[in-house]
């Protein structure tokens, strides 16, 4: 994985970001670009999950950090706390590994789950954002949705398929992706990032695409850091209603 991100970096190095809090200076894709993968363990789950959101704004600060090695920090240090968005993929995640079967409301507390997380006896998942600019800046409380199709721009990925590299390196088992069809700017590049899926596919739909000779469930769900969303009926039961039906087949 280090030698993809690495590649991935020389390619957007060059490539120069508005500064829109500070006018007279630019970012670079070099000091924005902000690694992902996957978290310890995850390779030893029953099921591997990858989760797919859409931009990094946790290591805005730092930039050219590891998304990564800041939330194992963050979650065994500094708790969830009322981050929604990372108690949303930890409620999946533990359900999927569970089965499917654990109604919401038998789920623990998503601090407690984290005690074990990414250790031999806990869970762990991987992650991958549509765009590895880290997004610094402020006044924003939803995604920046020309810095990421600059970024998908800025990878060329006709060239060279990152995004279908990683997945061949992070073998899921099952995908889950976060209303990234939405915007109109990004379909062209999720054309080719999910080859042979559906163009718009609606939120909680469950589609396919192949890794590795391997037909791998896609669902597509609200974007986890919705307000306005339940997290039993809008994330957790329909998740665990299309994970049952497209990977156990129940």
């Amino acid at each position: 994985m280090t030698a993809l991100m690495d590649a991935w970096k020389t390619k957007v190095a060059e490539s120069k970001i508005f500064n829109r809090d500070n006018p007279s200076q630019e970012y670079t894709g070099k000091k924005l670009f902000s690694s992902d993968g996957f978290f310890p363990h995850y390779y030893s789950q029953k099921t591997k999950i990858l989760f797919i959101g859409r931009e990094n704004r946790d290591v805005a600060d730092s930039y050219g950090d590891s998304y990564l090695d800041l939330l194992v920090y963050w979650y065994k240090k500094e708790k969830l706390g009322s981050r929604q968005f990372h108690q949303r993929m930890i409620y999946i995640a533990y359900g999927i590994l569970n089965g499917g079967n654990i109604p919401y409301g038998e789920i623990p507390h998503p601090d407690k789950i984290i005690e074990d997380f990414a250790t031999p006896k806990g869970i762990s998942f991987s992650i991958m954002n549509l765009s590895k600019y880290a997004n610094p800046f402020k006044g924003s409380s939803t995604c920046d949705v020309g810095l990421i199709a600059k970024f998908l721009k800025d990878s060329n990925i006709e060239e060279r398929n990152f995004f279908k590299e990683e997945f061949s390196i992070l073998a899921p088992d099952i995908i889950i992706t976060m209303n990234l069809w939405r915007f109109l700017e990004w379909r062209p590049y999720l054309k080719n990032i999910f080859e042979g899926h559906p163009e718009n596919p609606g939120v909680n739909t469950c589609h396919r695409i192949e890794i590795n000779g391997k037909q791998i469930p896609v669902i597509n769900l609200y974007h986890f850091s919705s307000f306005t969303r339940s997290n039993q009926y809008d994330f957790y039961n329909p998740a665990m209603k299309l994970f049952k039906e497209s990977f156990l087949g129940k």
